[in-house]
């Protein structure tokens, strides 16, 4: 409806803002109602919502792009999106249990009487998540747009991530089910950044396809072990603890693009913004390696 840049502005504010609210009621209660099924492990499929509906998007925009425009493809997406709000609107309704956010009485602690020292570093690791994400989710078809032989197929990167993201959370889950959520973050942190990384050292379809699709098959994942994981350390209430994950997330992607178009602009490509992207990742795996080591020494 207007292209003024002040308005469009204060619409990503709104949006980021209600988005993120979504995302952290949404996430308690249906963390809290797996919780009391005994089905944790189920949070998978709620966050491979995510993935489908970047899956669609990756389908649908090139489709609209050419019949109707960016702005017709906008008004398309809001059409759909308020559609599919729908379901929500009539079907999901609260209980007891969802109102109350029911927890242990006492939050989990060390023996000292502290809160869990691993969630400091938690909420570290996912702050640099939220940069080394977002700089790959921001640019990821700008940079195949930039490779001249993949140029036409540049949306289809998109729809790379999002086909990995449909059952990567159900898979972390299941994996971190057995071996542990602080071991699987492990893997799904080296995997991502490999899949960050891979376009700078290869420009080829394989090359650049394969990095969107481990991107795409981790980031969604390392949202729903840290926030499974933070949310049931240190605070009695779902909400506080998704909420300050959410808010360490947050910053991250706010901080990331700047860093990103600045490096971007002195270089003329995207190598740089990647690479610095790949290092945030790696500076969020070790802070998950002090966390997880803090934990074990006051465990012992």
């Amino acid at each position: 409806m207007t292209t003024n840049v002040a308005i469009w502005l204060i619409l990503r504010l709104v949006s980021g803002f209600s988005s993120g609210i979504v995302f952290v009621l949404s996430s308690s209660i249906v963390l809290e109602s797996l919780k009391a099924a005994k089905r944790p492990h189920w949070s998978g499929i709620f966050y491979g919502g995510v993935g489908l509906g970047i899956f669609l998007c990756g389908l649908v925009i090139p489709v609209f792009n050419r019949t109707l425009g960016w702005k017709g493809s906008w008004i398309c997406l809001g059409i759909i999106s308020a559609l599919v709000s729908i379901v929500s609107f009539l079907w999901t309704k609260d209980t007891e249990l969802n109102k109350q956010f029911v927890r242990p009485k006492k939050p989990a602690s060390n023996h000292k009487g502290q809160k869990e020292p691993i969630f400091k570093w938690l909420l570290f690791s996912y702050g640099c998540e939220g940069i080394g994400y977002i700089i790959t989710g921001t640019f990821i078809v700008a940079i195949v747009q930039g490779i001249p032989q993949l140029k036409d197929y540049a949306s289809l990167s998109w729809a790379f991530v999002g086909l990995a993201a449909i059952p990567s959370c159900l898979i972390w889950a299941l994996i971190a089910k057995k071996y542990g959520h602080i071991i699987t973050l492990y893997v799904a942190y080296i995997i991502q950044i490999i899949g960050v990384i891979l376009p700078v050292f290869t420009q080829s379809a394989i090359g650049v396809f394969l990095g969107a699709f481990l991107f795409g098959g981790t980031f969604m994942g390392i949202t729903t072990l840290i926030v499974s994981k933070g949310q049931s350390l240190s605070f009695q209430n779902t909400n506080k603890s998704i909420g300050y994950l959410t808010a360490a997330f947050g910053a991250g992607q706010i901080i990331g693009p700047v860093v990103a178009g600045v490096l971007t602009s002195h270089s003329n490509t995207y190598n740089e913004a990647l690479i610095f992207a790949s290092a945030i990742l790696v500076l969020g795996l070790i802070f998950l390696f002090i966390g997880d080591l803090n934990q074990k020494i006051v465990v012992s």
